[in-house]
């Protein structure tokens, strides 16, 4: 994971899942990446998870609500 911040150095990580984002807060702690870049958590659609019905509409809430789609758009 690393590596791929280092080669597309983003100024946001949108974290799919606890997982992912706790990796990304890890590499912070370490200083191997840098604390300037904001990392954002979208919860993951399994459908394993309690209430995870219609995550798409959900989803697409939480990237208007955190600002998300202006990266997406030019």
């Amino acid at each position: 994971m690393k590596e791929a911040i280092e080669v597309f150095n983003p100024k946001i990580i949108v974290a799919i899942g606890s997982y992912a984002n706790d990796r990304v807060k890890e590499l912070k702690k370490k200083n191997l990446i840098s604390e300037g870049i904001d990392c954002k958590l979208l919860p993951h659609p399994s459908p394993r998870a309690l209430n995870n019905q219609n995550w798409v509409e959900k989803a697409n809430q939480w990237y208007i609500d955190n600002d998300i789609l202006k990266y997406f758009q030019h």
